[in-house]
């Protein structure tokens, strides 16, 4: 099952990486966000899935002594993975705000040199991170904590933000419309876009909230099966929705 998943996250997450490429109409700054965001799903598959496959397999055969050092490296990767994914989902949010405020201003402000530093924070600082698995895991579990509850804060200001920025926008071209100086097709754009980012709110605050629970189990040491098949998921359900 896990060579299964392994094939296809990989194979998948490739051709979403080449349709990120080839699509021109996307920002750069946009796109650098959305291939980190495809980047852990392709490394789920790649590292991932067969560390979880071999972890398994050294239970099965009760080969206890490389059993505990291959879930110590699982919880490693699938710590990184998972953070990375989270921090670019809500700097993602956190992009969306921003095109709807700055308006012409910005492409200005959101440049590549800058979205490009922010992603290798991501991953250079959680590496970094991750690695104290290795010798204090309870420092690990409260570094996880404050990164998900920081994430979920964020996301749910800029969409509910979002939400109300709509809403006033909405009512402005709903006036137009009665005074004649716009046709009715706006409105129901509108409509579908903020149900669209009420959707939103929810699902991301779900998608922040299970890696906590994952990431505890790990760390602590309980379910470790159940919590290293369930990041994974995580991550491609982070991914499904943007």
């Amino acid at each position: 099952m896990n060579s299964f998943l392994a094939i296809t996250s990989t194979l998948g997450t490739t051709v979403i990486l080449v349709a990120i490429h080839k699509v021109s109409s996307l920002h750069t700054p946009s796109k650098i966000l959305l291939c980190s965001l495809a980047l852990t799903d392709f490394f789920v598959g790649l590292l991932e899935e067969p560390l979880l496959a071999i972890f398994l397999m050294t239970k099965e055969y009760e080969n206890f002594s490389l059993c505990t050092h291959i879930n110590t490296i699982t919880i490693f990767t699938g710590q990184v993975l998972c953070l990375v994914s989270l921090l670019t989902l809500t700097t993602i949010s956190v992009d969306r705000l921003l095109a709807l405020l700055l308006g012409h201003r910005y492409r200005q402000v959101i440049t590549f040199k800058r979205v490009l530093a922010t992603v290798l924070s991501f991953w250079t600082l959680n590496m970094g991170f991750a690695t104290m698995v290795f010798w204090n895991k309870n420092i690990t579990l409260y570094y996880i904590s404050i990164v998900v509850l920081l994430c979920i804060m964020v996301s749910s200001c800029c969409y509910v933000k979002i939400d109300q920025k709509l809403l006033r926008h909405q009512v402005q071209i709903q006036e137009h419309v009665h005074q004649g100086q716009q046709n009715g097709h706006a409105p129901l754009n509108m409509v579908r876009y903020r149900k669209t980012v009420q959707c939103m709110v929810g699902t991301i605050c779900i998608s922040h909230v299970l890696p906590s629970n994952d990431c505890n189990y790990g760390i602590n040491g309980n379910k470790r099966n159940a919590s290293i098949t369930s990041r994974c998921l995580d991550i491609f359900i982070n991914t499904g929705v943007i």
